[in-house]
């Protein structure tokens, strides 16, 4: 009777700990070399921004260092000597999830600076709830913008170029915060832990997510292992 209970809550256990994974991408399925805007199902879109609207090098390769995978290349440096943008980034939208959400990728700061957005909405009407900086100035830290504005960011530790980390944010739309993890992936060790971050913007639901590297042409940073879970 007694191991009949252990097991039933057990069981209860699980079932209330289970997720549902709504958005993943590991990018096995593109062959080397493939642009991420002609990949399949064209799920994976890229945008760029200088003067000539060039939209830089979005493409998959194979991964380094620890992570040799396939992964996605993103550097707002052009491929055919075209005037290089200033920022690049690959963005897609999943279905609709509200109250507690987990986003999780690996990334790799090849060189420069970059960014991570959970975005709310599409096109000009689409906000940003959650907004994360892989900053070089005034010093090479991970900063959020906090729900005032781009002159709120908060420093949340330093990181490193040419080493491979987890990121995962545990996101509560009901609270309008998240949590938020930096791991190292090699050792496994939490090298960043904050938690109770305000949104950025506010908004009830989730529905997009923009990846990349930013401010100057010579910028890269490596994707991989992307998931969107309830």
């Amino acid at each position: 009777m007694i191991l009949r209970y252990v097991f039933l809550t057990l069981a209860a256990a699980s079932t209330l700990h289970a997720t549902e994974t709504v958005f993943k991408e590991d990018f096995e399925r593109f062959s080397p070399d493939a642009l991420l805007e002609e990949g399949p199902n064209g799920i994976w879109h890229v945008i760029g921004f200088n003067s000539n609207t060039h939209n830089g090098t979005a493409v998959v390769v194979q991964g380094t260092g620890s992570n040799i995978s396939r992964v996605a290349r993103i550097t707002p440096t052009s491929p055919d000597e075209k005037p290089s943008a200033t920022s690049t980034s690959i963005f897609a939208h999943y279905p609709e999830v509200s109250g507690k959400i987990r986003f999780e990728t690996r990334l790799y700061a090849e060189n420069g600076a970059g960014q991570v957005l959970l975005r709310h909405g599409k096109g000009k009407n689409a906000i940003t709830p959650i907004y994360l900086l892989f900053r070089l100035r005034p010093k090479v830290e991970l900063v959020a913008y906090g729900p005032n504005g781009s002159e709120n960011t908060i420093s949340l530790g330093p990181y490193k170029h040419k080493k491979w980390y987890r990121l995962v944010i545990q996101a509560d739309t009901d609270k309008q915060q998240y949590d938020l993890e930096l791991i190292d992936a090699e050792s496994g060790t939490s090298e960043i832990s904050v938690t109770g971050l305000e949104f950025y913007q506010p908004a009830t639901t989730l529905n997009g997510l923009i990846l990349g590297a930013i401010f100057g042409a010579s910028s890269v940073y490596l994707w991989d292992d992307v998931v969107i879970a309830r």
